[in-house]
Parts: C-alpha cells; sequence; structure tokens
C-alpha cells in the first residue's frame, strides 16, 4: 500500500534545471499544465510549484513524466530520501522563521493573542477553504450501513475528518477493500497513514462536508464511547441495512478462532466467533440483533464480548452475514470444510461404509 507522503524526492542541480524538465515533459507529451497535473493525480498548483522550481519533484511522479519526456536528453539530479528532504526544508523554514520574529517579544500570552488575531482575521476563512472541498453524499444503502458497521467498529470522527484503524499486517487486505468502499460511497481518494509505534494504519478522508454528513447518519464526533455509540435507528429498522451493518462491525472488531479440545481420548475443534467492544451498549444491542437474527449468541462474563460457539450458528453467520475481510473469510471457510468433512466421516461410520 502506497504511503501518502512519497518517500523520495528529486533534486536538480537548480531552479532552472528543474524548470526546464518540466517545461521539456510538456512540450514532449503535447500536454497542457493542467492536463499533464491531472495525468499525475496532482493539482495545478503543485506542478507549477514545480514548473518554478519552488519544491523537489516526487520521485514517483518524476519517473511518470521521465516516460511522457520519452528520455530524450541527459538529465542531472539525484534522488534524497524523505528524511534528508524534510530536514531541508526543515531547517529552512525554521531560519526564515527565526529571522522573521527574532524581535518579537517570547511571551506565550502575546504569541497567543497574535494567533487569535490572524485566526478571526484569515484564519477561518482558510480552514474553510480546505476542508469544505466537494465531496459526494450518498442514499441511504447496504453499502452506507456497511460503512456505517466499520466507522461505529474501528472509525473515529473529529470536526474536519473521518478516519479508520486497521492492522496494518493482519487486515492489509482489508484496507483495500475498505478504502474501494470510501471512493465508491463518496468519489473521494482516502489517505492512508502508517503509525510509526504500532502495527497499525489510519485511513483519513479530510472533508468537513463529509463529517457533518456523518454526524446526520449517527456517528459522534470525539470519544464514540464516552458517548455511548449505538446502532443508528435508521439502520435497525431495516433488516438488510442491519445485517450488513453487522458485517461491518464484526469485520473491524470480530475474530474468528479455532477451539481445540480433548475428551475420552478424542480430539475436537471448532471454529468459534467473537465480537467485542468497550461499549456495554454496543455489546447489548448486538447481542440482541444476533439473538432476533436467530442466532443462539450470548454475552461474555465480562460483558465486553458476543460470542456465537454453536457450528451450526457459525456457518449460519457465514451464509447468511457474510464478510467482506478476507482474514475472516479464510478462517470460517476452513472451518466449514472441517465441519463438513466431520459430517461426512461420522455419516460413513454410522452407515458402515
Amino acid at each position: 500500500m502506497d504511503k501518502p507522503f512519497i518517500s523520495k524526492r528529486v533534486e536538480f542541480n537548480s531552479k532552472d534545471d528543474q524548470k526546464g524538465f518540466v517545461e521539456s515533459v510538456l512540450d514532449y507529451s503535447g500536454l497542457s499544465l493542467s492536463t499533464l497535473a491531472k495525468k499525475l493525480g496532482i493539482s495545478i498548483r503543485t506542478l507549477s510549484d514545480w514548473k518554478n522550481g519552488n519544491f523537489r519533484i516526487s520521485f514517483l511522479h518524476f519517473k511518470k513524466m521521465l516516460k511522457m519526456r520519452r528520455n530524450k536528453g541527459k538529465i542531472n539530479y539525484k534522488v534524497i530520501d524523505l528524511k534528508e528532504h524534510l530536514r531541508s526544508i526543515a531547517s529552512k523554514g525554521g531560519n526564515e522563521n527565526i529571522k522573521k520574529n527574532i524581535r518579537i517579544n517570547n511571551n506565550e500570552e502575546y504569541r497567543l493573542k497574535q494567533w487569535q488575531k490572524w485566526w478571526n482575521k484569515e484564519g477561518k476563512e482558510r480552514a474553510k477553504g480546505r476542508f469544505l472541498l466537494d465531496v459526494f453524499l450518498p442514499e441511504k444503502s447496504n453499502l452506507l450501513a456497511e460503512f456505517m458497521g466499520i466507522m461505529i467498529g474501528d472509525g473515529g470522527v473529529a470536526p474536519y475528518h473521518i478516519s479508520i484503524t486497521l492492522n496494518s499486517e493482519d487486515d492489509k487486505e482489508y484496507a483495500h477493500y475498505v478504502i474501494k468502499l470510501l471512493y465508491n460511497l463518496f468519489r473521494v481518494r482516502a489517505k492512508v497513514y502508517k503509525k510509526k509505534d504500532a502495527k497499525a494504519i489510519d485511513i483519513v478522508i479530510q472533508r468537513k462536508k463529509l463529517v457533518d454528513f456523518c454526524v446526520s447518519l449517527g456517528l459522534k464526533i470525539g470519544n464514540k464511547i464516552r458517548q455511548g455509540i449505538d446502532i443508528p435507528e435508521w439502520i435497525l429498522l431495516n433488516d438488510e441495512y442491519t445485517k450488513v451493518c453487522v458485517r461491518g462491525l464484526f469485520d473491524t472488531d470480530g475474530t474468528v478462532y479455532d477451539h481445540k479440545y480433548k475428551s475420552k481420548g478424542k480430539d475436537y475443534e471448532y471454529t468459534k466467533m467473537m465480537f467485542s467492544s468497550a461499549s456495554p451498549n454496543l455489546i447489548r444491542v448486538m447481542h440482541k440483533i444476533l439473538i432476533k437474527m436467530g442466532f443462539r449468541a450470548t454475552i461474555g462474563s465480562l460483558h465486553n464480548s458476543v460470542f456465537l460457539e454453536r457450528q451450526d450458528d457459525v456457518i449460519k453467520y457465514y451464509n447468511v452475514i457474510g464478510t467482506s475481510n478476507p482474514k475472516h473469510e479464510r478462517k470460517l471457510k476452513k472451518g466449514l470444510e472441517r465441519w463438513l468433512s466431520g459430517r461426512k466421516r461420522h455419516r460413513a461410520k454410522v452407515l458402515g461404509t
């Protein structure tokens, strides 16, 4: 999965050399600045900055531009990694900031007043411009109900963005599914950020309109557990919506595991399912939904988990609700095959064949 920040940058000998490179790409490709930006998947502002030598070109986009240029003529450049690039721009920005503010009183109260002054004058409007970008707001559907399940499970809503946190290893395949689902719903390509100190990724969309839309659907801004997260009524009143919402919840906060034990000298192995949450309210609602759908679900002794332990319930879940998470799909299929194989062996033994 690509990281949101390109890991390498290209440095030319001078701004003029970089400008000449971009102009040669435009000449050889016959594209306009806006069309080239569109083909590269970047904004025209970014391409203009590259053309003027204001910022270094990402190595990924540089390679694409080389192909468009048909490798005409020699180019002098070097590739630098992200750390070196960030050190360079941070140092430059820090030095400029020191020069600009060397005579300003280093007083916290003074700085706060200055920031408030800037925010009231122009910062507030800039923030609106940044986060009020367009986004498609879909009608209620099975796909939107599944999105709600994912958000209630592993999602978060902040004032200006939504995010979904997944395991970067176990849920790597599922992350691709979630990113595609988000695009199909909202026509926005999510950014993916790898957490430094954990095996986790954040899938993020920065859109104030989307935040407002999610709140209108029943999600909460901030700590969802403290605010008593619940499955919205518009989902609970529709059986199909409820089913796919449960799928989204289980795909994020659920576990499929094998329970092994020995009895009278024989080894037994069954596939079981568990949904966990720090929200007692969500545990109660999930249990109630599964019971209503005909499952013999049980709540764990700590009241933070709901279990499906009978093999026929697990099979029914797989057939009726299903999963969009490949890691669950593989485990459920394996359990189903093992159960069917055991049934065949038992039948053969009874019939004496």
